[in-house]
């Protein structure tokens, strides 16, 4: 059966893509709804725990602001390691990595991106190597299967069409939850499965964004509040999807999805600071949250508008 967890990074933010990334792995049905954390804790744990475990996590756990990238990107990498996908040198290599058959071309409107940067960035490669190896023996012993893992960057000027067209910021999620299911689901198309989505925002409906996934499918909801779920059902398969606030404090591939969303986020916002660095030198790096956002904006304006760049090409409507 099928385990899906997805999340975002970067939702809030004036500045820069929102990143939301879905993670999967096929499991014996006896471990459907299983802690991983328990089923894989010789290779994982979370940030409490000590030793030389990758960290599964709330994102804003394992990274936090001065203290570099390398607890992410240690966890990422070796997940990415279970994959067979080529290796990932770059940040667009990455990207390319990661992106759904149907999704747009990372951050082509971006006028900051060129997606060069060297990843990994700041872990060792012995220390993911190491974890690596750990991860893939914790995974044969459990029979779990993992991938794929995919992600879905949404940059400035796409998210601004998208509150355009729909008249609200949330639409964005919902563009990319549809994408990143449908890629997920398509790998097995007969077998079950258990979704688990943060949740965001105050929508408690989803049914019709469910519909989405396919004409065919018969969406029921089982419960719609604070959290909400649905079965999913065609012909061959059931899915089980359930919205709740803060799942990444209580599902292992949600938070795992945080991780790579936030990872992916931090990475293109070193980009865009090292792109506004050279032509304004003064300026202060960014993480591009309300408040903070308005203070460097203010700092670039000038350069902004020497340089003809609309305003929609880097500043989020909402």
């Amino acid at each position: 059966m099928w385990r899906i967890g997805i999340d975002e990074a970067g939702y809030g933010p004036n500045f820069g893509p929102l990143v939301m990334s879905a993670v999967a792995c096929q499991a014996p049905s006896e471990l459907v709804e299983a802690d991983f954390w328990e089923v894989l804790h010789p290779a994982v744990g979370r940030c409490a725990r000590r030793g030389g475990h990758l960290f599964v996590d709330d994102s804003k756990k394992v990274y936090q602001p001065g203290k570099g990238l390398a607890g992410l990107e240690r966890t990422v990498h070796a997940f990415l390691s279970c994959l067979s996908h080529p290796g990932c040198h770059t940040l667009a290599d990455l990207l390319q990595c990661l992106q759904t058959q149907t999704s747009v071309g990372p951050m082509i409107d971006e006028p900051w991106y060129h997606g060069g940067t060297t990843v990994p960035a700041a872990a060792a490669a012995a220390d993911i190597a190491s974890g690596s190896q750990n991860l893939k023996d914790a995974l044969a012993q459990a029979a779990v299967c993992w991938g794929p893992i995919y992600s879905i960057a949404i940059d400035t000027p796409r998210f601004n069409g998208i509150v355009d067209r729909h008249g609200s910021k949330g639409a964005a999620l919902a563009v990319a939850v549809v994408q990143l299911l449908r890629a997920c689901l398509a790998h097995a198309p007969a077998d079950d499965g258990l979704v688990i989505i943060d949740k965001h925002g105050g929508r408690n409906f989803y049914a019709p964004i469910l519909q989405e996934l396919c004409p065919d499918a018969w969406v029921v909801p089982i419960q719609e509040g604070m959290t909400s779920v649905y079965e999913v059902r065609w012909p061959q398969r059931v899915i089980r999807v359930i919205l709740r606030p803060e799942a990444d404090a209580t599902s292992f591939e949600v938070a795992l999805a945080s991780i790579v969303s936030k990872y992916i986020r931090e990475l293109c916002m070193e980009e865009f600071n090292a792109f506004w660095k050279t032509h304004v030198p003064h300026v202060k790096a960014t993480a591009g949250y309300p408040g903070d956002a308005t203070r460097f904006l203010a700092d670039i304006r000038p350069t902004l508008e020497r340089m003809k760049l609309p305003m929609d090409r880097i500043w989020r409507k909402r």
